[in-house]
């Protein structure tokens, strides 16, 4: 079996990835402050810089960074690869949101909306 178990990580200053097994680790990307997300079905990671307030997209290698357009609302978000959207929370009106992969705004989800003091969130696809 040739496949590896990789932790992905933020600091400060740079996304970096470890093995599971151990080892050193490696800075993939410059950035400061990242939350992260990942599309296990494309192997993209996925991270929105803080500092910046930009939505990033990049192979695990860092080829094929794009930049994808999101409202200065955008907070903390979980990457939904199997139907590639990306839902967040909107630090503005405490909703949950989704766009596409391109940044295109999907329908609102009644039950996700306002009153819940929301702090998180993650999508499981295949249920």
């Amino acid at each position: 079996n040739n496949k590896h178990e990789y932790i992905l990580y933020s600091n400060a200053t740079h996304i970096s990835y470890v093995s599971v097994d151990g080892g050193e680790s490696t800075a993939v990307l410059s950035a400061q402050s990242a939350n992260l997300g990942y599309d296990e079905q494309n192997y993209r990671l996925w991270y929105y810089d803080t500092v910046a307030a930009t939505l990033h997209k990049a192979n695990l290698d860092a080829s094929g960074l794009e930049t994808v357009s999101v409202p200065s609302t955008f907070g903390q978000f979980a990457v939904d690869g199997v139907n590639q959207s990306i839902y967040y929370l909107n630090d503005n009106d405490d909703t949950v949101k989704s766009i596409n992969y391109s940044g295109n705004h999907f329908p609102e989800i009644a039950a996700l909306q306002g009153g819940n003091e929301f702090q998180d969130i993650q999508v499981d696809p295949y249920n």
